[in-house]
């Protein structure tokens, strides 16, 4: 069971992502921007993935993306977003993130990422 960080200002969009991951038997963790999910990642070192939007007021995803490959290298990053542009997708890939995914989404999407 991993232990998986929900990112998304959209809270509707953040509890289905939640609800999708905990079905698959993950310990699930969910916050509404970049910065507090900076300070679960720093009050929790287990954390192993984070599934984060790209675009949300204050710091983006991109900049939470770059952060999180910097300050917590073991750590894995899944960009889930509305952003349908190759442009932001190939800034993503270029800052370590494993996987973008294009909202709207199906579950099997989210579980073979």
């Amino acid at each position: 069971m991993a232990r998986i960080l929900v990112v998304d200002d959209e809270a509707p969009v953040r509890k289905l992502l939640g609800r999708i991951v905990s079905q698959l038997g993950h310990h699930v963790t969910l916050a509404g921007n970049a910065d507090e999910a900076d300070s679960l990642l720093r009050h929790d070192s287990s954390i192993e993935l984070v599934l984060t939007d790209v675009r949300m007021p204050g710091t983006s995803g991109l900049d939470l993306a770059t952060q999180i490959a910097v300050d917590f290298p073991g750590t894995a990053v899944v960009m889930v977003s509305g952003v349908d542009d190759p442009d932001t997708a190939l800034r993503a890939i270029e800052t370590g993130v494993y996987g973008y995914v294009l909202k709207p989404f199906r579950a099997t999407e989210i579980q073979i990422t």
